[in-house]
């Protein structure tokens, strides 16, 4: 079942949040189970968040399943416990969005998965910053192979 991302969390209760790796390292490398993993467990950002396990999502090799028991006090949504992730796991120099939270380990289904939230489908189409700068370097090395370039280097050389 699909948490709506404002609503409030139950102590005590298992969850699986969606979240998507992006930025120019996102789209181009990605990152590794373990790595998101370690992040997560070894991070002080992470304060509402206990038994926090990580799998790969069938969405996408760059989206992970985080599936965690909610330990704080009620008053926290997914959108809270998401930016905890979010600030542990931008320290490794990528960018993380939120596409959905459901209770239990159901995330990973493809029943619990198919449909985003509107929320987390804008954020994941939104282009950031640093994916506009490798968009440019990309049509930059374009125009140079295209214009010539390589042949020009080889006169040049001898």
């Amino acid at each position: 079942m699909t948490i709506d991302p404002n609503a409030n969390l139950a102590p005590g209760q298992q969850y699986t949040l969606s979240v998507l790796e992006g930025g120019v390292l996102g789209d181009i490398v990605g990152q590794s189970i373990d790595s998101v993993s370690a992040a997560l467990n070894n991070s002080s950002a992470v304060d509402v968040a206990t038994g926090i396990s990580v799998s790969q999502s069938v969405l996408s090799i760059f989206t992970f399943d985080i599936t965690f028991t909610y330990s704080g006090d009620g008053t926290d949504t997914p959108q809270d416990v998401f930016q905890e992730f979010a600030a542990a796991l931008e320290a490794t120099g990528y960018n993380w969005n939120y596409v959905t939270c459901t209770a239990g380990m159901q995330a990973g289904s493809a029943g619990a998965t198919a449909v985003k939230t509107v929320a987390g489908a804008i954020q994941s189409v939104t282009p950031s910053s640093s994916s506009l700068w490798a968009v440019a370097l990309i049509a930059l090395l374009a125009i140079f192979v295209f214009s010539g370039g390589p042949e020009l280097m080889r006169g040049l050389k001898g």
